[in-house]
C-alpha cells in the first residue's frame, strides 16, 4: 500500500488525449484462469446491477498478477473520487471511457490493474473495476496510504465546478450500502484506518505511518490524500449522500427474550417473538417486516424493534426487513429458528349431575 504504483497519486491524466473515449481497444478479453474462491459474506443491502469486466471489454491479457485480496477480509469505508477528465460525454461511451483508463493505469501508470474497484458514469451505471469480483474485499490502487481494509468508487468527469447527477450519487449509494453491508458498516457511520505511509490531505491533517485515524465510512480522496478530488462540488453531496442509504447494520437481536448467540439455533414453541437493532434513525424508517421464510409474518412501524407471529413446527429461517422511507430495503442476516408446536392437552371432565331447578309442571 505504501508505495506509489499501488497507491493512486496521479489523477487520470488519460483522460486528457481523448484516450479514455476512442478507447481503442479491438482486442477481445483475454481468457484467464481465476483460483476457486468462496462467495464474499452476504450484505444487508441489495447488490445492485454491476457491469462486469468481461461486459465492459476489459482486456485482462493486462492482468498478468492476479488480485490482491484484503488481509482483514473486510471492507472499513469507501472513498469517492472523480475521473477529472473535463469532456463531455455520452453514457454510450461509458465502457470505452473504463476502457481507456483500465490501460492508462495498467501502461502509464504502471499498476497491476485498474485502480478503482468500481466505476459509475452519470447515468447512474456501475462498472465493475479491479479483477477479483464484486462480492470480494479488493485491494485497489486509488487512495495513496489508505488502500488497505478500504474501496474506491471513481465517478466519470469533473465535478469541481458542478455536481454529480441524481443518478450518478444513487449509483455510489447503492454500491457503497452493498460493500459496507457486507461488513455490518454504516455509510453515516465512522471507522478507523491506519495509515500506510506519513502525509498530508488536503486540508493540512497530518498523518503519521502506522497510526489510527478516523475517516468517516464515506469518505471523499481528499479526506486521505492532497488533491482536489472527487471535486469540489462532489466533496460537498457526500453529506446527502451519506444518508441516503437503506438502514444499516440491521439485525436480529433476540428470538423469544433469547439473545441470538452465532451458530445457535434459535426456539420456538410456536410464538415467535423476533427483537432487532439498527444503527439507523426511525424517523428514516417507514415500517419493518418479520420475514419468516421470506415471507412477511408481522409488520411494524419503523420505530418498533420487537413484533410477534406464529410459526409452524419446523426449521424456518428468520430475517428482518426494513423499509425505508427513501424507498430503499435492507434486510438482516437469517436465524435459524427450530419450531416445536405441541400439540393441545385435553383433560376429559366427568359430567356432573345438575339440579333442576325448574318451578312448575310445564304443559
Amino acid at each position: 500500500q505504501g508505495g506509489g504504483k499501488q497507491g493512486g497519486r496521479q489523477k487520470n491524466a488519460a483522460h486528457a488525449n481523448g484516450a479514455a473515449r476512442t478507447g481503442a481497444l479491438d482486442a477481445a478479453p483475454a481468457a484467464s484462469v481465476a483460483p476457486t474462491i468462496e462467495p464474499g459474506p452476504a450484505s444487508t443491502a441489495p447488490q445492485p446491477a454491476v457491469v462486469s469486466r468481461a461486459a465492459w471489454g476489459a482486456d485482462e491479457s493486462l492482468n498478468n498478477e492476479g488480485p490482491l485480496y484484503q488481509t482483514s477480509g473486510r471492507i472499513k469505508a469507501v472513498f469517492v473520487h472523480h475521473t477529472a477528465d473535463t469532456q463531455p460525454y455520452d453514457c454510450s461511451q461509458s465502457a470505452a471511457i473504463v476502457r481507456g483508463i483500465h490501460v492508462y493505469h495498467v501502461k502509464t501508470q504502471g499498476w497491476r490493474d485498474l485502480g478503482y474497484n468500481f466505476l459509475v458514469d452519470k447515468c447512474g451505471t456501475i462498472f465493475e473495476g479491479r479483477q477479483g469480483g464484486i462480492d470480494q474485499a479488493i485491494v485497489g490502487a486509488h487512495t495513496y496510504g489508505w488502500n488497505t481494509d478500504t474501496e474506491g468508487i471513481a465517478v466519470l468527469g469533473d465535478y469541481n465546478a458542478g455536481g454529480a447527477s441524481a443518478a450518478a450519487q444513487d449509483a455510489i449509494s447503492r454500491i457503497a450500502a452493498y460493500k459496507l453491508g457486507q461488513y455490518d458498516g454504516d455509510m453515516n457511520g465512522t471507522t478507523t484506518l491506519t495509515a500506510g505511509v506519513a502525509q498530508t490531505n488536503f486540508f493540512g491533517t497530518a498523518f503519521e505511518l502506522g497510526k489510527e485515524y478516523q475517516f468517516k465510512t464515506v469518505s471523499g480522496h481528499r479526506d486521505g490524500f492532497n488533491t482536489e478530488c472527487p471535486g469540489n462540488q462532489l466533496y460537498a453531496q457526500l453529506g446527502s449522500l451519506r444518508a441516503s442509504g437503506p438502514a444499516a447494520q440491521l439485525k436480529v437481536g433476540t428470538v423469544n427474550g433469547v439473545p441470538v448467540q452465532p451458530g445457535v439455533d434459535a426456539a420456538s414453541d410456536g410464538v415467535l417473538t423476533v427483537g432487532w437493532s439498527t444503527s439507523t434513525a426511525g424517523d428514516r424508517i417507514g415500517s419493518f417486516e418479520v420475514l419468516v421464510d421470506g415471507v412477511p409474518a408481522a409488520t411494524t412501524s419503523g420505530t418498533a424493534r420487537t413484533a410477534t407471529s406464529i410459526v409452524t413446527s419446523g426449521t424456518h429461517q428468520v430475517q428482518v426487513r426494513a423499509n425505508a422511507v427513501n424507498g430503499k430495503t435492507s434486510t438482516s442476516l437469517p436465524v435459524k429458528v427450530v419450531s416445536e408446536v405441541k400439540p393441545a392437552k385435553f383433560t376429559p371432565v366427568t359430567p356432573k349431575r345438575l339440579m333442576d331447578t325448574r318451578s312448575g309442571l310445564g304443559g
